[in-house]
């Protein structure tokens, strides 16, 4: 028997290992509005970053502090509320989000959109055939196994346009075989069929597609934490600045009195960080390091042209001279 394997996180389409997000511009149907939303980092649906909403005449009408990624976001013909759906809701309560002016209008649950103790719906809430054949666990190289299933054209169909628009209704079709009908205007769920298989069989499901731009956007740094402006790498102008040195781990992350930490900055355009996360216990060299950091001047060389800051982690390990 043919099987496919998985990692636990299936993505529906690949790209290839470069761009994953992206600087967009995704309009209403009726064109009146439009979503532009800037990522901070190269992870497609990583929140980081900012999302604004203009007029047709480039009036700013209101924000929202994050990135959403494009394929899945859409905009009311009025330009006050946008929807938000994440396909994959594994770690994620809210996988369905409403956003207004006022921040979020309604985020509703996985549990309230499908049951996620039945069938597919344990590994993804949106329809998909990949999860339709039979799960198997191998004990022997520890990952997860789905014996091969072969969709017939009616499900292909509902695999592809497992979201689609009507007019100012979004469609999304779930894992439990249900149409979910989100009126964009209204903002919320209108009503629910039951049995979306028939539905497509029954109905020519035309998607009705939006104005989508996508501007280049490179991340050309993946992981590390920039130099400073003067050149100098940071972990050897962060030792100096500790009377440390920096070394590669070797297994013993505690050697000669050394520690290691992970960083998470967000720099901005002018080379100043932002700390999102430092992962040290010890307060007074944590105290140190945020000082050190609050002070230095980053190269901005890694931000993309058209982002006004980028994300950057690494892991660092100091010693004593």
């Amino acid at each position: 028997m043919k099987t496919h394997l998985t990692i636990l996180l299936l993505l529906f389409s690949f790209e290839g290992f470069g761009q994953l997000s992206y600087e967009y511009k995704k309009f209403s149907r009726n064109q009146e509005f439009y979503i532009c939303s800037k990522p901070y980092s190269n992870q497609e649906y990583d929140t980081l970053g900012q999302t604004k909403i203009f007029d047709s005449n480039d009036n700013l009408k209101w924000e929202v502090e994050r990135y959403f990624a494009g394929e899945t976001v859409f905009l009311s013909e009025n330009g006050q509320k946008l929807v938000f759906i994440e396909p994959f809701s594994d770690g994620n309560n809210s996988p369905l989000r409403i956003y207004s002016q006022n921040g979020v209008l309604k985020a509703y649950r996985t549990e309230e959109l499908v049951d996620t103790s039945e069938g597919s719906c344990k590994y993804n809430w949106v329809y998909n055939t990949f999860y339709l054949g039979k799960p198997n666990y191998d004990s022997a190289v520890n990952i997860l196994i789905f014996d091969e299933y072969l969709p017939n054209k009616v499900e292909k169909r509902m695999e592809s346009d497992y979201t689609f628009l009507r007019g100012e209704e979004l469609n999304v079709v779930t894992c439990e075989n249900v149409l979910l009908v989100i009126n964009l205007g209204v903002g919320k769920i209108t009503n629910k069929i039951n049995d979306a298989y028939s539905y497509f069989t029954k109905t020519k499901v035309i998607n009705e597609k939006v104005k989508f731009e996508k501007y280049p956007t490179n991340f050309e740094l993946e992981y590390g934490i920039p130099e400073l402006s003067n050149g100098e790498q940071f972990e050897i102008a962060l030792a100096k600045y500790l009377n440390m040195k920096s070394y590669t781990p070797d297994g013993s992350p505690n050697r000669n009195g050394g520690f290691g930490l992970e960083l998470k900055l967000l720099i901005d355009k002018k080379g100043k960080a932002e700390i999102l996360e430092i992962g040290i216990e010890n307060e007074s060299n944590k105290n140190r390091i945020i000082d050190f950091i609050g002070s230095a001047d980053f190269t901005t060389k890694y931000i993309p042209t058209n982002i006004d800051k980028a994300y950057f982690n690494d892991k660092i390990f100091l010693m004593k001279k």
